[in-house]
């Protein structure tokens, strides 16, 4: 799920790039380059919410697996 949540990701900045060509050779409306951003920016969105349950579901296995091993996994990237 997280690699296709990155691919719509760079498909929304590559669609979101060509608007902003198009836009500048007044090609594309206003209205159309900020559906694009606004896309791109729901995407983002969604990609983060996916890597944020990921890490969510590791910590929670790593404290099953003992507090030593969440220490050593979580505790050293947070610092």
């Amino acid at each position: 799920m997280l690699h296709s949540a990155q691919m719509e990701v760079k498909a929304s900045k590559e669609y979101a790039n060509l608007t902003r060509g198009r836009f500048d050779n007044k090609l594309a409306s206003a209205d159309e380059l900020s559906r694009a951003i606004s896309d791109l920016s729901s995407t983002k969105a969604k990609e983060a919410i996916l890597q944020s349950d990921l890490f969510t579901q590791k910590a929670t296995l790593w404290l099953l697996g003992g507090l030593k091993v969440y220490e050593e996994k979580v505790l050293t990237k947070i610092r």
